[in-house]
């Protein structure tokens, strides 16, 4: 996926989507607390790590089989 742009919107309900989106359609969302804070681009950072976190446990799994 190449991104070509982040979406960031507040849902107002305690919590943060941070939309990653590809030039081919694709796109990764995730729900960010609001404990994290208040700054757009702290919001896409912490997201960031949730996405290198979830992609260094799938590395491990696959290297487990």
């Amino acid at each position: 996926m190449n991104l070509v742009r982040t979406r960031v919107v507040h849902e107002g309900a305690g919590s943060w989507i941070v939309d990653f989106l590809g030039d081919d359609g694709e796109s990764v969302s995730i729900k960010v607390a609001d404990d994290v804070g208040s700054d757009e681009a702290d919001i896409v950072e912490h997201a960031k790590r949730i996405m290198i976190q979830l992609a260094d446990l799938a590395a491990r799994q696959r290297r487990s089989r």
